[in-house]
């Protein structure tokens, strides 16, 4: 179920966008960033946005393209709240109800949007399912990630 809903976080946004739609100023400022990478600029996106620019830049430049990495780190940061609530002993009904604000609340649009802000939240995921994954297990390999 936890992959399914991830499917669907992932497939959701884009059926709620019109084909109309352009990027919002700041989303074309992230994305242009790639062509002037600024090391060390306080106040500048972190890098791995960049080079997710860069790779973007080398296919195509349309907005789907663009809009699919928030998306695809939105799809991720739920399958690692899901796996967290799997860990944790949650079951199916705990599953749909860590679902909802991903499609219900300010998530959905904030990770429809091309920004640091998809990233960090992933993040933050991710290291809170591997530490949580340590403490069952304390195998080590769950720091290492």
């Amino acid at each position: 179920l936890v992959y399914a809903l991830a499917l669907i976080k992932f497939i959701f946004p884009f059926f709620l966008v019109d084909g109309n739609f352009q990027l919002h100023a700041t989303e074309f400022v992230n994305f242009d960033t790639a062509k002037n990478f600024q090391w060390g600029y306080i106040n500048g996106e972190p890098p791995l946005l960049h080079w997710i620019s860069l790779l973007q830049h080398q296919f195509t430049a349309s907005v789907m393209v663009i809009k699919f990495v928030p998306a695809a780190f939105g799809a991720l940061t739920y399958l690692f709240v899901g796996l967290i609530i799997v860990e944790l002993g949650g079951k199916l009904f705990a599953t749909f109800l860590a679902f909802l604000p991903f499609v219900l609340s300010i998530y959905l649009p904030l990770q429809f949007y091309y920004g640091s802000d998809t990233l960090a939240i992933c993040f933050f995921a991710a290291i809170s399912f591997f530490k949580i994954k340590y403490s069952f297990t304390k195998q080590i390999i769950w720091l290492l990630y």
